[in-house]
């Protein structure tokens, strides 16, 4: 090799670490790579009975192996799935298809691995089960890299970059990415990133097709976990910070005419393929699939057991999330297009997921329900952290001081996050019971002995949930 040569491609590679230095968000990234391959064996149990293809994942899962492996929609082969008794006596799957879809590629991409390498191909083996976990990764990585494209047109490079820490370091997505990231949570919270991502492309350029993209978005969004249908606030609210421009709001949509129309089609589309199903094999074109007494109890939220139960309260487990809080105040000052979208879109969601019969939803960690919603919470947050640096942005020291206490700061709730995470995995967080005192037991505790977890145990009361389901919610 020339020296000229050896020059050229020096000058290349440094040209690459330049650019990185300069958009630290794409080193996040890096570091997400190698942190996940460093993770898989840490973070998953393969050897455990199916997991992670077991409770709520299987039954998200079922229409794939039930379609594809069985040929049998209407479940009469054995199988353990929580079908419901339709009307006319079949048997149908309790949830939507929605995160089957999601898994689908990752499905079969482990059913090709199987049967080309001697693993039974039933929908479970090895394969399977892998295929959907790197499926998790990568649709937790997407997520954040197109949340990543819609901070950057509001915020800051570095802004962004605390942003996305706390969002997925330093709170309970990074669990359900890494622990459990089968459940629906990571994979919605990929699919808001996306609704977010083409909904501000069309709010840029109205170009029609992008909001088609984001209805049909946001409609698969409310297929998966129906109180998602708040993301509809966006078009709703984004830019209205009065009433006159709520009324001129009304106004754009009426000139909408059929482009309005055919979005309601669009959003519609992803619910179509359900109703059908629901009408071939249980007759009837909607069927409500929870148990009996399973409801929202409207006039009892539960809103401070919600977010500060030491239950299962949802700033008690991501505490990060009270900066988001903060940041809504800010967004007057720093966005207040903003404002009025999120300030609803919170108190929206706190409403609905404190008024469903079991507020902590069964066996998690933290406050599970809200987890995807730190796509959008991420604006509020990032705000935060724009007021700070612009507050005390007065010379190129303070700036720099600014920087390395915010991102001190982050970094002290990734450290909180990832030591509650790994406790939850060990069974010193509980998932259901967990009471004041076992709390602060948990907080004090490192590497337990049997007999300091035999004492744990002792401080958890579990929920009562036939009370619960019969209205006593406390």
């Amino acid at each position: 090799m020339s020296l000229n040569s050896l020059l050229i491609k020096m000058k290349s590679l440094l040209s690459g670490i330049t650019v990185l230095i300069k958009k630290p968000t794409l080193l996040l990234f890096i570091f997400f790579v190698f942190f996940t391959i460093d993770r898989y064996n840490r973070w998953v149990n393969f050897k455990a009975d199916n997991f992670p293809l077991v409770h709520d994942v299987d039954q998200f899962y079922c229409y794939l192996p039930a379609a594809f492996i069985h040929h049998d929609l209407s479940f009469k082969y054995p199988n353990n799935y929580w079908t419901v008794t339709a009307p006319n006596g079949n048997k149908i799957a309790r949830t939507t298809y929605g995160m089957a879809v999601l898994y689908a590629p990752f499905f079969f991409a482990g059913h090709q691995f199987a049967k080309r390498n001697d693993y039974k191909e039933d929908g479970y083996s090895l394969p399977y089960r892998w295929a959907l976990h790197i499926g998790t990764l990568l649709y937790a990585l997407i997520g954040l890299w197109l949340l990543r494209k819609v901070l950057l047109r509001f915020f800051s490079e570095y802004v962004t970059l605390l942003t996305l820490l706390a969002v997925f370091l330093a709170s309970n997505l990074f669990y359900y990415t890494f622990g459990w990231g089968e459940m629906s949570h990571s994979y919605l919270f990929f699919v808001l990133s996306l609704a977010l991502y083409f909904y501000f492309k069309w709010d840029e350029t109205k170009v029609v097709k992008y909001f088609y993209v984001f209805i049909a978005t946001a409609g698969f969004a409310v297929l998966i976990r129906p109180t998602d249908i708040v993301i509809m606030l966006l078009p709703l609210l984004y830019k209205v910070d009065s009433v006159n421009a709520f009324k001129v709001r009304i106004q754009e949509f009426k000139t909408m005419g059929v482009t309005l129309f055919w979005g309601l089609l669009v959003f519609m589309l992803p619910w179509l393929l359900q109703l059908a199903y629901w009408k071939i094999y249980s007759g009837s074109w909607f069927v409500f699939t929870y148990n009996p007494g399973e409801r929202f109890f409207f006039n009892d939220p539960q809103i401070i057991n919600f977010l500060f139960s030491y239950r299962k309260g949802w700033l008690i487990y991501t505490p990060v999330m009270a900066l988001s809080l903060i940041g809504i105040l800010l967004l007057f000052k720093t966005n207040k297009s903003f404002t009025l979208f999120v300030l609803i879109y919170l108190l929206a969601n706190v409403y609905l997921l404190s008024c469903w019969w079991d507020w902590s939803f069964g066996g998690s960690f933290g406050c599970r329900a809200i987890v995807q919603h730190y796509a959008v919470l991420a604006i509020p947050l990032a705000s935060f952290f724009t007021f700070i640096m612009d507050s005390f942005n007065k010379n190129k020291l303070s700036t720099y001081v600014v920087k390395s206490l915010a991102l001190a700061l982050v970094l002290f709730f990734v450290k909180l996050n990832y030591d509650m995470s790994w406790k939850y995995k060990y069974a010193l967080i509980h998932p259901t019971g967990m009471t004041k005192e076992a709390f602060y037991f948990s907080l004090k505790t490192e590497n337990p002995t049997p007999e300091q977890l035999i004492e744990f145990n002792k401080l958890i009361r579990e929920p009562d949930y036939k009370s619960m389901i019969s209205g006593n919610r406390d």
